[in-house]
């Protein structure tokens, strides 16, 4: 769910050949193409989410993203241009937990740099208690900026 390749084409308009490490989240295409092809935004019930991230494909300026964040039923993935944290979630409530019941292995946090395989957990390093403190406020920041109106209309429906 990470790290997922992007490639973007388009002739003449953006461009070509070049690799870019930054962070850039899938919910960035639509509001991206809808600039690019200089469509309105439809109205809706809720602002688009993402960014528009045209000029990083045009000109190469920086996308400006500091964290990315990923979720699935039991995870969220918060991911900088060095560090990786896992934390872990009830799959039910989507809250952070540390029931033993539900994970094996506790919060996880990598450094991408030295360790680009995730093989080293780096949670308990006293050496890295500013960054794992960085990144918690991060992932606290995202959940309180995003809505969990998804996870409420399906647990509503089950």
């Amino acid at each position: 769910t990470l790290r997922v390749p992007l490639i973007v084409s388009w002739p003449g308009h953006l461009r070509k050949g070049e690799v870019s490490a930054d962070l850039v989240d899938l919910v960035d295409l639509y509001p991206t193409l809808l600039d690019l092809c200089n469509c309105p935004a439809p109205k809706a019930k809720h602002p688009l989410q993402g960014k528009v991230i045209s000029e990083h494909l045009v000109s190469g300026a920086s996308v400006g993203r500091d964290y990315s964040v990923s979720e699935n039923w039991g995870q969220c993935t918060v991911i900088t241009e060095r560090y990786k944290l896992g934390v872990w979630l009830d799959a039910k409530t989507g809250k952070r937990t540390s029931d033993p019941q539900h994970i094996e292995y506790g919060d996880m946090l990598f450094d991408r740099m030295t360790d680009p395989e995730e093989t080293k957990n780096l949670i308990n390093d006293p050496a890295l208690a500013e960054v794992k403190a960085k990144l918690y406020a991060m992932f606290e920041e995202w959940v309180a900026n995003t809505s969990d109106e998804g996870r409420a209309a399906l647990q509503a429906s089950k």
